[in-house]
């Protein structure tokens, strides 16, 4: 299997904490060996339009559909899901100095090694 992200999904992976992103980096290597590993909690999300769900972290998820041999990284779909008890501090913390961290890193970045490590 292989991994491709859409333009809409590679800005909002831009736009995701750096924490996120290197999570998103060890969960996306998790899925191209093992659609089922229980950390991913992979599920079918949309029915209709063959798109998946699975974990980033507890509070953050990413979406996909299955197409051939590739798992079609869609939309702005990587998204964070928010509790009442969440504190306020940890939705600020998202930024420093007004700007938003993080960023895509590219081909020198985490998820590009990564995959380039695992052959893909």
């Amino acid at each position: 299997m292989k991994l491709r992200w859409t333009s809409h999904f590679a800005r909002a992976y831009a736009k995701a904490p750096e924490g996120i992103q290197t999570a998103f980096g060890k969960q996306s290597l998790l899925l191209l060996q093992n659609l089922r590993h229980p950390s991913l909690r992979a599920k079918k999300y949309d029915e209709g339009k063959d798109r998946w769900q699975a974990r980033v972290t507890q509070d953050w998820r990413f979406y996909f559909v299955i197409q051939g041999d590739a798992y079609i990284l869609q939309e702005k779909r990587i998204a964070r899901f928010r509790s009442q008890e969440m504190p306020a501090e940890l939705d600020a913390g998202e930024q420093k100095n007004g700007k938003r961290q993080g960023g895509f890193r590219g081909p020198e970045g985490a998820v590009s090694k990564a995959l380039a490590a695992d052959g893909q």
